[in-house]
């Protein structure tokens, strides 16, 4: 399987000109979490869809090895949802 890339610069970019700390910021199609990492980075809220399961299996892995913190109950900062991007399910209103 191949993955796209996503410059980790563009995606820092894009984010702190759109949001401000603490901001919630909303990827439908999180991919392999060039867009989370740097979210998290810039102390914003991550809140990321994948729709594919080994894309989501992997993405996890990753993220974990990056930081054991992110997929505790207790961690607000951060969510990854195994579910279609476009249709939001997960996301209140």
């Amino acid at each position: 399987m191949r993955f796209s890339y996503f410059n980790p610069v563009l995606a820092q970019r894009v984010i702190k000109y759109w949001s401000n700390r603490g901001d919630i910021v909303l990827d439908p199609f999180c991919g392999r979490s060039t867009r989370a990492v740097m979210t998290l980075e810039l102390d914003r809220i991550y809140q990321g869809y994948e729709i594919a399961p080994l894309t989501f299996k992997l993405t996890k892995q990753h993220l974990e090895n990056r930081n054991k913190q992110l997929f505790s109950p207790k961690n607000d900062k951060f969510q990854l949802f195994l579910d279609d991007g476009c249709l939001l399910k997960q996301t209140p209103d």
